[in-house]
């Protein structure tokens, strides 16, 4: 009886292992097709783009800012002149201090008395 359960064995697991070797290689042919085209559509995209783009930008970009600038140095002297007049307020709030020395001079005055 122990010399036919062990002739069995191998027989199932021989016929397994075929079935499983077939289905690998026809995955891994299928997997080289997609990657070879891939590459080739990279490679046309990027030669067009840098040609025409980059001649065309850099003439019409510099004729534009020279322009724009010129007027935005004219706002900014005109928000300088407000600033100014916050300078002026400061100038309120020295005289207050004024004030408090004169309170020091008054006591001056009743040490005076006391002698």
């Amino acid at each position: 009886m122990h010399l036919k359960v062990v002739c069995n064995l191998p027989k199932n697991r021989e016929k397994k292992k075929k079935k499983k070797k077939k289905k690998k290689k026809k995955k891994k042919k299928k997997k080289k097709k997609k990657k070879k085209k891939k590459k080739k559509k990279k490679k046309k995209k990027k030669k067009k783009k840098k040609k025409k783009k980059k001649k065309k930008k850099k003439k019409k970009k510099k004729k534009k800012k020279k322009k724009k600038k010129k007027k935005k140095k004219k706002k900014k002297k005109k928000k300088k002149k407000k600033k100014k007049k916050k300078k002026k307020k400061k100038k309120k709030k020295k005289k207050k201090k004024k004030k408090k020395k004169k309170k020091k001079k008054k006591k001056k005055t009743i040490d005076i008395c006391l002698y």
